[in-house]
């Protein structure tokens, strides 16, 4: 389906089942990176779908930003129709509810449920990582604000799971982050928690940033919660 200038691939497993989860995958994933949860979440009877993200898997396109990504999740959204529960990772937890993707909007807007996985906390923190391995010099970090506030008429932060998370609209949110994940601190999911009153957030130990999307400790979990 079209999105932005992309052509994006999307997924769909068990179209019969009664109510549809949508997962929504990270940073140089694709939907195959899904596979263990789709089938923990077919299992359990829903319609799962998937999409890749632009220029991720067999999608279009080079290059992808934030928005340009939640845009395709919000494509997706809207062309499955009604979305009972979703399930993102990492870039997509932060594309979904930082920008925010809207669901439902034919009915009350409500998403009833919602599950993240080592989501980011914070947009700039992530922007400092990335600058501190290419040792970026700080004037170009600062142009790379401007570029955002430019691009987008909002500051980085404004895109931040700590921000505006509390704000997104989710009958029930979930957020799983491992103790050891290598990729996002485990205090930003801490962060995210302290200031998101109304989420639940479970640690995990042992899994990292990747092997907690296909634990089965943590599908379980997941079919449960979407399930409750």
């Amino acid at each position: 389906m079209p999105s932005g200038g992309y052509t994006l691939a999307a997924y769909e497993w068990n179209p019969a089942g009664q109510r549809t989860v949508l997962l929504v995958h990270g940073w140089e994933h694709r939907a195959s990176f899904w596979g263990a949860m789709a089938a923990g979440l077919v299992a359990a009877g829903y319609r799962v779908v998937a999409l890749d993200g632009p220029a991720h898997g067999a999608s279009s396109g080079r290059r992808t930003t934030l928005p340009s990504f939640a845009r395709a999740v919000q494509a997706v959204a809207d062309a499955v129709g009604e979305v009972y529960a979703v399930v993102a990772h990492s870039f997509g937890a932060a594309a979904t509810v930082g920008v925010p993707v809207r669901f439902n909007q034919a009915t009350d807007g409500e998403l009833p449920r919602l599950v993240l996985l080592a989501a980011p906390g914070s947009t700039t923190a992530v922007a400092q990582r990335f600058a501190a391995l290419l040792h970026l010099p700080p004037a170009v970090v600062a142009r790379m604000g401007r570029h955002i506030q430019e691009q987008h008429g909002r500051d980085a932060e404004s895109f931040s799971l700590i921000q505006v998370g509390r704000q997104f609209p989710a009958g029930r949110a979930l957020l799983f982050h491992d103790r050891a994940d290598e990729s996002i601190p485990f205090a930003e999911a801490e962060e995210i928690a302290a200031n998101w009153p109304a989420l639940t957030f479970r640690a995990t130990t042992g899994l990292g940033h990747n092997r907690i999307m296909r634990d089965e400790g943590v599908i379980g979990e997941v079919v449960e919660w979407v399930n409750g």
